[in-house]
């Protein structure tokens, strides 16, 4: 089992957005000569976006691995994390991720679908340092067999973008 980022997790979205970008494209394209408020390259510009959704889902490893492969690795504790939820009920967790990079640094990670206390192993991770930015990665899931481990990460949650109000 892998510990997704929304991103990761979102991707069916991003294929049914593109099916329905296509379906867009084809009922243009044969439509047209009927249609008198036809928008000449109204179906291209259906097209590509339906495919930059995709993209944008696909490549998130890309960047993840140019990290990897190019960064200087450090090793860093998941010290606490935050918990959003929005108005579907979708809970997004942004962990804090303790390092030492000249000094102690925390990085607040993108967000991830799944609470960390059930999906991983335990709180050590490594963050990879390239031009200055810094990435997670090498978090260790729960194989599919495993139980969870409590690794009792602080959570704070919070409704919405407001975090003045925490939520219960």
């Amino acid at each position: 089992m892998k510990y997704k980022t929304k991103r990761q997790a979102c991707i069916w979205v991003a294929v049914w957005i593109l099916i329905a970008c296509i379906c867009w494209f084809i009922s243009i394209v044969y439509g047209r000569n009927r249609n008198e408020y036809y928008i000449p390259g109204i179906e291209y510009f259906i097209l590509l976006f339906g495919i930059s959704v995709l993209t944008y889902f696909l490549t998130y490893d890309v960047k993840r691995n140019h990290f990897i492969k190019c960064g200087e690795c450090i090793p860093g504790c998941i010290t606490g994390a935050e918990c959003e939820v929005n108005g579907r009920g979708e809970w997004t967790y942004y962990l804090l991720i303790s390092f030492y990079d000249n000094g102690q640094k925390i990085k607040f990670t993108e967000g991830y679908a799944g609470d960390p206390n059930d999906k991983l192993k335990s709180c050590e991770c490594n963050i990879y340092k390239w031009n200055g930015k810094y990435i997670e990665a090498d978090l260790q899931p729960l194989e599919r067999e495993q139980m969870p481990v409590m690794l009792n990460i602080p959570i704070n949650k919070y409704r919405g973008k407001n975090k003045n109000k925490k939520y219960v």
